[in-house]
């Protein structure tokens, strides 16, 4: 990093991917400002750096030994290895602590035999809630919500039709041949089928938001609660790569015929048929609270 780089980092002064230490932060606290960005987008820390942006520089021996070994060696669990660089601004030395997105979701700092996870928001870490921890086991693999159990629930409550066309052998398929009106769609009921079923198979179950379907007068939206899951990007669901977070779910569905296991909805259905009825591309949206696909209507004469 050059020194008008990191002039510039510290002139923005901090936010939800910059953090200032001074050089004589305890290795537990350094560790939570670590932990925190993990969980959350990543970012920077500048050792050297004080709260109110004055460079006060890194005057300890070998930084680098004493980050790896002691804070993330000692306090940081699952371990992983941050990027480490030095910098020179106004004669003194600053330790850029480059702090990827986790990719082993929920980290944790470790007191003893005590672990405590935190997440980053604005310019702050806090201690994550019950519910935000639920949904940082989710995102790194380690919590499937389909597979929890059902408290109060009995076999007596299952559908046994259903369940005994499920398990019978698939000997034949039927497939949809449309109807015998025709009838002029504002979206193809084939994508308005897919986003929902989508929606419901990829949705994050600990949340307790519903799945929405608003038509509006210029379009439609549906949106699915959680974010994308398991490292997934609007640019990955759009080329049709897998990364389902309800896998139990998403092959029952497949057996049912209502999806099938290749990924390649939006990019072979939704994304084509709109363009090929409406002349427009669906617009996506990915936050961390909502995945949502807007369906332009088109212009009726």
């Amino acid at each position: 990093m050059t020194e008008s780089e990191l002039k510039q980092l510290i002139d923005a002064g901090e936010g939800a991917q910059v953090e200032f230490k001074r050089d004589g932060v305890r290795p537990e606290q350094l560790a939570k400002e670590i932990v925190a960005l993990a969980n959350m987008n990543g970012g920077r820390i500048l050792l050297g750096v004080e709260d109110d942006g004055a460079v006060s520089g890194v005057r300890r021996r070998n930084p680098q030994e004493w980050l790896m070994d002691t804070v993330v060696g000692r306090h940081v669990t699952p371990q992983f290895v941050p990027h480490y660089e030095e910098a020179s601004i106004a004669g003194a030395t600053v330790a850029v602590i480059t702090v990827p997105m986790g990719a082993a979701k929920p980290y944790a700092v470790r007191h003893g035999d005590r672990q405590d996870y935190y997440l980053r928001y604005g310019n702050v870490c806090r201690l994550a809630t019950r519910e935000q921890l639920l949904r940082l086991f989710e995102s790194g693999g380690l919590l499937a919500f389909e597979k929890l159990p059902i408290h109060g629930s009995t076999a007596d409550e299952l559908d046994q039709r259903r369940l005994d066309d499920y398990l019978q052998p698939h000997i034949s398929k039927e497939r949809l041949v449309g109807t015998t009106r025709r009838r002029l769609w504002d979206y193809p009921p084939e994508v308005i089928r897919e986003l929902v079923v989508n929606a419901l198979a990829h949705r994050d179950w600990t949340r307790r938001n519903d799945i929405r379907l608003i038509v509006f007068g210029d379009r439609m939206e549906v949106t699915s609660p959680g974010a994308l899951p398991n490292g997934m990007t609007i640019e990955k669901v759009r080329s049709g790569q897998q990364a389902p977070r309800n896998t139990n779910m998403v092959r029952i569905l497949r057996d049912y015929g209502m999806m099938d296991d290749r990924g390649m909805g939006i990019r072979r259905k939704v994304i084509p048929l709109m363009r090929e009825q409406n002349g427009s591309e669906p617009e996506f949206e990915a936050t961390e609270d909502h995945f949502k696909v807007t369906l332009a209507r088109p212009e009726r004469i």
